[in-house]
C-alpha cells in the first residue's frame, strides 16, 4: 500500500519515483521475523499522505510471501541475525529530489485501494502500456484529483473508448490472485483468446524444443483458458477436529467455505503458485497482493517459483518502476518467514509445493526433512493449517499472563505510590526542619551583631576605666603642697560661685523691675509721653460748634457739625515717631556703661528719686 502510493503520488505531481526518495519517507524495520516500512518521524519528513488505512488486520497480508527488492534494504541482504539491528540512515537527495519531496510534503493524498485504472493513469499496470484519461461525468480528472477522494463513479477512457475493466479493485478470491474479478483471469467460455488480447507484451508461446516443466506449463496455461476458474474445495477442518477432541465448544462459524484457502494435498486440480509481486507494489496492511497486476495468460512454470529461472518479460516489468522487487532466486532463504508458509502462499499441487518448499524454504524448516518423502509431505502440509490455531491459543495464554503480571505490577505501583507519599511526607518535614533552622540561624546572627556591640561598648568602658585608673595613679603622686593649692583654689572658686549665684538671683527679681522704674521716672520719658497727652488732647470735639440751618422733611431745623481738627491730627502722627525715636536713645544710654558693678548700680537705682538719674543725663557713675 505505501510503494504504491508513493509511486502514484510522484506520478500525480509529474515526478519520477526513486529508493532515496521513498527512503526519505519511510524506513525499513523488523517485526519479529517479517520485515516492513514505517513512515519516518515529523523531525526527518512529514508524511507524503494524509490517510493510511490500518483497519486490515496482519493475518490478511502477513501470511503471504512478500519479496523485497535489495535497493529497499539498508544494507546487502545476508542471513538474518534476529538480534542485529537494521542500519537505517536517512538518505541524501539530490536538487530535483528535493524538490520533489517539498512538493510531495505540501500536497498529501490518501492511501486506499487503488482501481486497476488508477495505476494505469500512474504508468503502473503492465497490461496498459498507453496511460487511460478519467472522466467524472463529462469533466476530466487528473490523478492527483482522484488520489484527493473516491474514485467510484470515475470512467476511464482508453482510445476514446470506456473500459470498465479499469475500475475494477484487486480481489483474492479462494486462495487464487485476480484482477477485477473473473475477467482479469483470462477470457470466459465464450471468449477463450482473451487472455491473448489482455497481455500483449508476453512471450509467444513454443512447446517444441522446451523442457518437460514448459510443457507441463503449457498445458496448465491451456486448461485455465479453455475453462472458467473453479473454486477449490474446503479444505479439512482440522480447527473442529481439535476443538471436539479436547471437549471445546465449537464458535459459530464466520467464515464461507469458499472463502476459505484450499488445501494443497487434497485437490489435483492445477493452481497457480504465487512467484513475487508485480513491480513496485509491494504490500503492507492491506489484503490486496502484488502479483494481481500479473494477467492470466502469464505462462507460470514452477522453475520461476523456484528460482532456476526467470520470466521473459520480467525485464519488461522492471523497467516499468525503479523499485521492481526481486524473484525467488534473488531472496535469501532467512528472509521467508518460517511460520507463515500457509495454503494461502503455496498454492498447488503436493508436488508443485514440495518443489517450491525445496528451492524456497531452508532445510531447517518443519515442513522440509532431508528426504522430502511423498507419503509425509501430504500430511505435513495439512498440518500446517493448524499452525495460526496453536499460535493463536500461545497468544492468548502470553495474554494471560501478560494480565497478571500486569496487575502485579499494579499492586507494586500501589505500593509504590504509599512510599512515594510517604516520602513527600518526610520531604515536607525536611523543608519545613530546614526553614526552621533558618530561622534560627537568622536569630543568631542578629544576637551576634548585639553580641559584638555590646563587646565594643565594654571595650571603650574598659579603656575608660584603664584611663581614670591611671589619672588616679597619676594623682596619688601628687605632693601635699600641690593639693593645699589646688583646695585653695577650689575655695575662691566656689566663693565666686556663690556669689554669682546671688548677684543672678537680684537681677532676676529685683533689677529688672528697678531699671524699668528708673527708665519710668526719666525727665525724657515723662516730657515726650505728656506731649503725647496732648496731641490726644487737641484731637476730637471742640468747644464750640458750627451754627447752620438745614431743610428736612419736618421743616427748618437747626443742625450742629463737629470741626475735625486735621492740625492736631498730623501732630500727634510726628509726636509717636519722635516718641519712638526717643525710646532706643533712653535705652543707649543706659547701656553705654555695661561693666557697671552690682553694687553701683543698686546704689544708682536706690538713689534715683523725682528726677532722672544721672546715668540717664549723659553723667559718668565713674
Amino acid at each position: 500500500m505505501r510503494v504504491v502510493h508513493f509511486e502514484l503520488s510522484c506520478a500525480a505531481i509529474s515526478g519520477e519515483p526513486s529508493v532515496p526518495l521513498f527512503c526519505m519517507f519511510y524506513r525499513l524495520i523488523s517485526d519479529g521475523d517479517w520485515f516492513t516500512f514505517a513512515k519516518r518521524p515529523n523531525s526527518v519528513s512529514r508524511p507524503c499522505y494524509n490517510f493510511m488505512p490500518t483497519s486490515t488486520y496482519p493475518k490478511d497480508w502477513k501470511c503471504r510471501f512478500i519479496f523485497v527488492s535489495a535497493a529497499m534494504l539498508p544494507e546487502s541482504p545476508v542471513p538474518k541475525d534476529l538480534d542485529a539491528a537494521i542500519e537505517d540512515v536517512v538518505p541524501t537527495l539530490s536538487a530535483s529530489e528535493t524538490v520533489q519531496w517539498k512538493r510531495m510534503c505540501d500536497n498529501p493524498t490518501r492511501a486506499f485501494t487503488f482501481s486497476e485504472g488508477m495505476l494505469a493513469m500512474g504508468g503502473l499496470s503492465p497490461s496498459y502500456p498507453v496511460r487511460p484519461r478519467a472522466f467524472f461525468g463529462k469533466k476530466e480528472i487528473t490523478l492527483w484529483r482522484l488520489l484527493q477522494g473516491d474514485s467510484k463513479d470515475v470512467k476511464y477512457v482508453v482510445d476514446d473508448e470506456v473500459d470498465p475493466r479499469l475500475n475494477a479493485e484487486v480481489q483474492v478470491t479462494g486462495g487464487f490472485v485476480q484482477a477485477g474479478g473473473s475477467a482479469a483471469l483470462g477470457g470466459s467460455e465464450e471468449d477463450p483468446s482473451g487472455g491473448d488480447e489482455s497481455s500483449p507484451d508476453l512471450p509467444p508461446v513454443h512447446p517444441s524444443g522446451q523442457s518437460d516443466d514448459e510443457e507441463v506449463e503449457i498445458q496448465l496455461v491451456r486448461k485455465r483458458r479453455s475453462a472458467s476458474p473453479q473454486p477449490a474445495p474446503a479444505p479439512p477442518n482440522i480447527r473442529q477436529r481439535l476443538r471436539s477432541a479436547s471437549g471445546q465448544k465449537l464458535p459459530p462459524s464466520s467464515k464461507a467455505v469458499s472463502d476459505l484457502p484450499p488445501a494443497g494435498g487434497s485437490s489435483r486440480e492445477p493452481i497457480e503458485i504465487p512467484t513475487g509481486p508485480s513491480p513496485s507494489r509491494i504490500r503492507d496492511k492491506t489484503s490486496e497482493v502484488g502479483v494481481a497486476r500479473f494477467s492470466s495468460a502469464y505462462e507460470l512454470s514452477s522453475l520461476h517459483a523456484t528460482g532456476t529461472s526467470k520470466p521473459t518479460f520480467q525485464e519488461a516489468l522492471a523497467c516499468r518502476s525503479p523499485l521492481a522487487p526481486l524473484f525467488a532466486d534473488a531472496i535469501p532463504s532467512t528472509y521467508v518467514p518460517k511460520w507463515k508458509v500457509t495454503s494461502s502462499s503455496v498454492i498447488g499441487t503436493p508436488e508443485a509445493a514440495r518443489d517450491f518448499l525445496s528451492h524456497a524454504v531452508p532445510p531447517s524448516h518443519k515442513f522440509v526433512n532431508s528426504a522430502l518423502r511423498d507419503d509425509l509431505f501430504e500430511d505435513q502440509y495439512s498440518m500446517s493449517l493448524c499452525e495460526s490455531f496453536f499460535r493463536g491459543a500461545g497468544m492468548l495464554q502470553r495474554i494471560d499472563d501478560l494480565r497478571k503480571a500486569n496487575e502485579g505490577l499494579k499492586a507494586e505501583l500501589k505500593a509504590s505510590q504509599l512510599v512515594v507519599a510517604g516520602l513527600r511526607g518526610q520531604v515536607v518535614d525536611a523543608e519545613r526542619r530546614l526553614q526552621e533552622e533558618k530561622g534560627a540561624g537568622a536569630m543568631l546572627e542578629r544576637k551576634e551583631r548585639a553580641w559584638e556591640q555590646e563587646m565594643a561598648s565594654l571595650i571603650a568602658e574598659k579603656e575608660e576605666l584603664a584611663a581614670e585608673l591611671k589619672h588616679v595613679r597619676e594623682v596619688g603622686s601628687v605632693s601635699q603642697e600641690q593639693l593645699n593649692t589646688m583646695y585653695a583654689d577650689y575655695g575662691i572658686t566656689s566663693d565666686d560661685n556663690q556669689r554669682l549665684a546671688g548677684e543672678k538671683h537680684w537681677l532676676i527679681t529685683e533689677g529688672f523691675g528697678a531699671f524699668l522704674t528708673a527708665v519710668a521716672q526719666s525727665e525724657d520719658f515723662k516730657s515726650g509721653l505728656e506731649e503725647v497727652y496732648r496731641a490726644y488732647r487737641n484731637v476730637g470735639y471742640q468747644a464750640g460748634l458750627k451754627d447752620g440751618y438745614v431743610y428736612s422733611a419736618q421743616g427748618l431745623g437747626r443742625k450742629e457739625t463737629p470741626l475735625y481738627n486735621s492740625k492736631a491730627k498730623k501732630r500727634l502722627s510726628k509726636l509717636n515717631e519722635e516718641f519712638g525715636r526717643k525710646t532706643p536713645a533712653i535705652l543707649a544710654k543706659i547701656l553705654e556703661h555695661p561693666l557697671i558693678s552690682i553694687d553701683e548700680l543698686k546704689a544708682l537705682f536706690s538713689s534715683a528719686g523725682p528726677s532722672s538719674p544721672p546715668s540717664l543725663s549723659g553723667g559718668d557713675p565713674q
